[in-house]
């Protein structure tokens, strides 16, 4: 039987990147969008590994690891945390996480961490679609460069607003002259939207490389 992962992250399309990773190498996975609907999940369900994906410090995300570490049937799972923080930023006790992975990581790096802590697996891991996966170690390679601005996890380009194309993925929000926002990052432009940003005269804004 394949061991159980709950994945605890905010972003869908992360979310979506290490489900996909750990399901194409045997694992059952659930995803949880937040916190309070990780503890949820949790209660009810039997995993073996929690991965917890911790954005901002404070809050609920700092809440949730002594939440599951205080419940009896719970203590006992181990937790991997991935965040840009340190666990010293974060103020996580060490004792209560397996282990911590900082960003950015990579694919291979994360499942050697994942397999080092469920060695007993039954189930019979494949080699990563190298195809679905190039494109995020490249943007991993990118983010070791310091003149490379990244935003939730992906690297950007400043784009100018005349060469922009409908599918290109807006990297950093959008916001008018006014600073209010109109465009949240992670948006697929439609020619709607750029004519939108051409009538408000925004000369170039952040595209996803």
């Amino acid at each position: 039987m394949a061991q159980k992962v709950l994945i605890v992250e905010e972003t869908p399309i992360i979310l979506t990147l290490l489900t996909n990773l750990l399901q194409q190498n045997g694992y059952d996975v659930q995803g949880a969008s937040d916190p309070r609907e990780g503890l949820k999940m949790a209660k009810v369900m039997s995993f073996d590994l929690i991965f917890y994906d911790i954005k901002i410090p404070g809050g609920d995300s700092i809440k949730l690891i002594p939440l599951l570490k205080g419940e009896e049937r719970l203590k006992n799972i181990p937790i991997i945390v991935l965040s840009g923080a340190s666990l010293e930023t974060l103020r996580i006790d060490k004792d209560l996480v397996e282990a911590y992975l900082a960003k950015p990581v990579q694919p291979g790096i994360l499942m050697q961490k994942v397999k080092s802590i469920l060695p007993s697996s039954h189930t019979s891991p494949i080699e990563v679609d190298k195809s679905k996966f190039d494109d995020f170690e490249k943007r991993a390679e990118k983010r070791k460069s310091s003149d490379v601005k990244v935003v939730e996890g992906f690297p950007v380009e400043a784009t100018s607003v005349d060469s922009l194309k409908g599918g290109m993925t807006v990297g950093d929000e959008v916001f008018d002259n006014n600073h209010v926002s109109i465009i949240m990052a992670g948006t697929s432009l439609t020619d709607k939207l750029i004519d939108k940003l051409k009538s408000l005269e925004i000369k170039e804004i952040y595209i996803r490389n």
